[in-house]
């Protein structure tokens, strides 16, 4: 048997995987915790898929964790540090908690299972997004894999073929801090909407809005995909969330499209301002529409392959797939149940 772990930035997870590669149990930690959205590592999922499953230590022959800490630890403070003194604060909080990171798995993993630490694998987070969408193919051969998400422990976005499971080359991936995630997000959170959770409204939103509304046209012009260089290109002017603790867009953002929304006031359709914050949510979905299937076009062009996995946070935008599913070279998509790093 093996055991997967996601924790510590999303939501957590555990999984119990059997020597065939097949799903036999699996289990969010906040579904035993009770805490929405816990990201704590998942000492009771393990329990529960111990329990449930009558396991003893020794019948896990790996446990797989599905990022780098040390790579996921040290790429954001880089990025941070090329932008001092404004980033000071994110720095000096992730110095001083650096023991609530991933760094520590192989400790909170001896803590609850002596033993079990000494079988502890780390897998890099984008090919850990490829391997969970590539066991719900029904071939495992010849496919192209795109993860986009907001950051793994090295990229934000990539292109992989998979030849077969054992042969999987990444091809080409975006660089922190440009991300089309965190680009979703940082919109989510002008909107008043809960980051990591409140995605889900600004798609459901972007269908009131205008796409030809000057607003929607500058959110939209905030990320774009550079045709001649093959790669996403992002005006960090405009977003915060590679140098600030607290705030995910910056105050150049605010000059643009107006003052944020209050969460707290209700959003309905016959608020005056509702087609304003519509027309803003409009102009990020077209963005990471265009994007995404600018991306796969490229990953055509680079695999020649017509059957594509899909995978990462940003493959439960929904409102995306049917643009790319109706792009002339796509045969199919897979996408993961939960796509996100809880799945992974």
């Amino acid at each position: 048997m093996y055991l997967g772990i996601s924790a510590y930035n999303h939501q957590s997870a555990a999984a119990l995987i059997n020597e065939e590669g097949e799903l036999i149990n699996y289990y969010r930690e906040e579904q035993l915790s009770r805490i929405k959205g816990d990201n704590s590592f998942p000492k009771n999922s393990i329990k529960k898929l111990f329990e449930t499953n009558s396991l003893k230590i020794d019948d896990i022959k790996n446990v797989i964790f599905y990022e780098k800490p040390l790579s996921a630890y040290l790429n954001p403070l880089k990025v941070a540090a090329k932008n001092l003194p404004e980033s000071l604060n994110l720095i000096s909080h992730q110095l001083k908690n650096f023991k609530k990171t991933s760094l520590f798995c192989f400790v909170d993993l001896a803590k609850a299972y002596p033993g079990l630490e000494q079988k502890l694998l780390y897998i890099d987070h984008h090919l850990s997004h490829t391997l969970s969408a590539l066991a719900y193919s029904e071939s495992f051969k010849n496919i192209c894999s795109v993860v986009a998400d907001g950051f793994g422990d090295r990229s934000t976005t990539s292109i992989s073929f998979v030849n077969n499971p054992n042969e999987i080359k990444e091809l080409w991936s975006c660089d922190y801090p440009f991300s089309l995630g965190l680009f979703y997000s940082a919109i989510t959170d002008f909107l008043g909407f809960q980051v990591n959770e409140g995605e889900f409204k600004v798609m459901g939103l972007s269908s009131y809005g205008n796409p030809e509304s000057e607003v929607a046209k500058n959110v939209f012009n905030l990320i774009k995909w550079n045709n001649k260089e093959s790669k996403i290109i992002q005006d960090m002017k405009y977003f915060s969330y590679h140098i600030s603790l607290k705030n995910s867009f910056s105050d150049e953002l605010v000059s643009l499209l107006g003052e944020p929304r209050n969460p707290f006031v209700p959003l309905l359709p016959e608020n005056k301002d509702f087609q304003y914050y519509a027309d803003i949510a409009k102009g990020a979905q077209l963005a990471v529409t265009e994007i995404l299937s600018q991306i796969f076009k490229y990953a055509y062009l680079v695999t020649g392959s017509k059957r594509f996995l899909f995978s990462g946070g940003v493959a439960m935008n929904s409102a995306s797939l049917d643009n790319i599913a109706s792009l002339p070279f796509v045969d199919q998509i897979i996408i993961p149940p939960s796509p996100g790093d809880a799945g992974s």
